[in-house]
């Protein structure tokens, strides 16, 4: 807060919550005593990114690609999948071996190789993760709740089944290993599913189809 108001602080470069970005922009905007500049700012403000699984897609390519997105890094990374968009067609068969291979992903300490993911970066991560954990799951069907070491900051990875598009965990970002699932009746319902959130950082699809792929691009409102 003090770089951002100081007259001769002139570029912000933020990676961040959306709350602490505005906040920032709307510091940066005021000029102080002194200052001879408009202050440049350049703000990244997390996501609630989507990835479209189309029902021509293939299967366990895509599989391996949301586990890597949406939990690797335990999650703690603004690009993260936290929304699957799946049509209704391939909803049952795809949910099931996400589920089937998220079992096999290891939670432990980051220096051990064999970790797949590890703790999130500290107690309020923590905390705040679990409670949004367990009012979750008094919610929605977990269709996947892992195994996670005591004695330290580990977030069990968690599957949400059958959420809709205006639920608050489609909502709200995480910043955690929490994944929402959602049906989509056809690819149209899928963009616009996509699309209804206020974040816009990046978003993907799994087709096979050049189409739909070329739709996508061109309506997916996000950056990357």
């Amino acid at each position: 807060d003090y770089l951002v108001k100081h007259p001769l602080t002139t570029t912000i470069s933020f990676t961040g919550s959306k709350a602490v970005g505005l906040l920032i922009a709307k510091n940066a905007a005021d000029v102080k005593p002194g200052q001879q500049h408009v202050k440049r700012c350049i703000i990244e403000m997390g996501g609630k990114n989507a990835m479209i699984i189309d029902n021509d897609a293939d299967l366990d390519e895509a599989v391996d690609a949301v586990l890597y997105s949406a939990f690797g890094f335990a999650g703690q990374k603004c690009s993260a999948a936290s929304r699957l968009i799946i049509l209704e067609d391939v909803y049952e068969k795809f949910s099931e071996r996400l589920v089937e291979a998220a079992r096999s992903l290891q939670i432990t300490a980051s220096e051990n190789p064999a970790a797949y993911l590890g703790p999130v970066v500290d107690e309020e991560a923590y905390t705040r993760l679990m409670n949004s954990i367990a009012s979750a799951e008094l919610k929605y069907k977990v269709l996947h709740k892992g195994e996670a070491p005591l004695g330290g900051y580990y977030v069990p990875i968690t599957i949400l089944g059958d959420v809709k598009a205006s639920d608050d965990v489609a909502q709200n970002e995480f910043f955690g290993p929490v994944l929402a699932l959602i049906k989509a009746s056809d690819l149209e319902h899928a963009i616009e599913i996509a699309n209804s959130t206020e974040y816009a950082l990046t978003g993907g699809i799994f087709s096979r189809s050049p189409a739909n792929i070329e739709k996508v691009k061109n309506e997916l409102e996000v950056g990357n």
